[in-house]
């Protein structure tokens, strides 16, 4: 369950213990103030009017994944949901091709013929027999190999086999090669040292929806086939860019542009793409979107009014860096589509929220991490 969907879900720990420390009717002039800035600014959109919820959300992906650029070349290997979300739409014949694709990823497994044991003294456990055109192969698993590299391989799997529609998969060369073309023409580009040309930009604005797109079906395990990729028999990188609609990427480009116009001086600066906090492990897993200069930012592609479940997110954040990695002394909230930014000092906006002078961060991040941990030692 992603961060935002905790502060929303009256179940969650982290969500109750937000609403118990700051009550919703403390937020009014917070909210005002933030839609005081919106208001002032004319929305960008190329979108057509009455768009679907999701694509306002992939564009938001999308613009999410732009950013980062605007401050450092990110390798793809990083996009671990991306990733996790473009095999799952990968039509994959065995596990032995998925294995030997990426074998830096997938370094936890070996493959042998059938009736073979991997060499070494380590006890291999047999994890799957597979038919491919030479041969029988088993693949087995290392002893002691992490979750995650279980996890990725399954999901992976069993996405290929179980999930989707068998007409709308991609090849396996397709996906290889779309990752590595991101890699190829961000690195060309160079976003962080020097202003895109308008061809470049759209280029940009295209592989990242389509990274939205796999995110998406990683975070949620839904969302594909997209709708434009329907009757479409797409096999390689080039005709699943093609195929996502212009008024996307010209959304997605415009954002971008006047993003780099707002905050040229933070091209190339140094900051913290997708910040993991301390207390991540607590909730699930959680990210933050950046953090410049010690100020903790979440990045919001909106065309709606200001929400007070917003604020509770961005304090979550926050209290989440349990022992202070990151130094947060401000935070806030850029808006993309209005070219617009508000931001506070962080015991600002504990005072404002909370009502109380003596409100602390550390505090804070103490009482919540001792819940946290307190509820999950608890029997279900």
């Amino acid at each position: 369950m992603s961060l935002k969907k905790q502060v929303e879900n009256r179940n969650s720990p982290l969500g109750e213990f937000l609403r118990q420390e700051f009550a919703a009717g403390r937020n009014c002039r917070l909210l005002a103030e933030i839609n005081g800035h919106l208001n002032s600014h004319p929305a960008i959109c190329r979108l057509e009017s009455g768009s679907p919820s999701r694509v306002h959300g992939l564009i938001g992906h999308a613009v999410d994944y732009r950013i980062r650029y605007h401050f450092a070349i990110t390798p793809s290997s990083e996009f671990t949901v991306a990733r996790n979300g473009a095999w799952a739409v990968t039509r994959i014949d065995d596990l032995v091709d998925l294995a030997r694709s990426d074998p830096s990823r997938f370094s936890d497994y070996a493959i042998t013929r059938l009736g073979y044991a991997p060499d070494g003294d380590e006890d291999w456990q047999h994890f799957s027999d597979n038919e491919i055109e030479d041969g029988y192969y088993t693949v087995w698993i290392r002893p002691g190999a992490g979750r995650e590299s279980l996890a990725s391989l399954s999901r992976a799997w069993f996405g290929a086999i179980h999930h989707g529609h068998a007409a709308t998969k991609l090849p396996l060369d397709c996906t290889l090669e779309f990752f590595d073309l991101v890699d190829r023409t961000v690195g060309s580009v160079a976003a962080h040292r020097r202003r895109p040309t308008a061809a470049e930009e759209c280029r940009l604005a295209r592989l990242c929806l389509v990274l939205a797109i796999f995110e998406s079906v990683g975070r949620s395990g839904r969302g594909w086939p997209s709708e434009f990729l329907e009757g479409r028999d797409v096999t390689d990188p080039e005709g699943l860019l093609k195929a996502i609609p212009r008024a996307w990427v010209e959304d997605v480009a415009d954002l971008a542009t006047a993003f780099r116009h707002r905050h040229a001086d933070w091209q190339g600066m140094p900051a913290t793409l997708n910040p993991v906090f301390a207390g991540a492990p607590d909730v699930g897993g959680a990210d933050g979107d950046l953090i410049v200069d010690g100020c903790l930012w979440d990045i919001k592609t909106t065309i709606q009014r200001a929400q007070g479940k917003w604020l509770l997110q961005l304090l979550g954040y926050a209290f989440l860096d349990y022992d202070d990695e990151y130094a947060i002394g401000h935070a806030g909230f850029l808006f993309p589509r209005q070219g617009a930014c508000v931001r506070w000092a962080l015991p600002v906006l504990l005072h404002e929220l909370s009502g109380r002078r003596d409100v602390s961060i550390a505090g804070l991040r103490h009482e919540l991490r001792r819940k946290l941990r307190s509820d999950a030692s608890k029997p279900a």
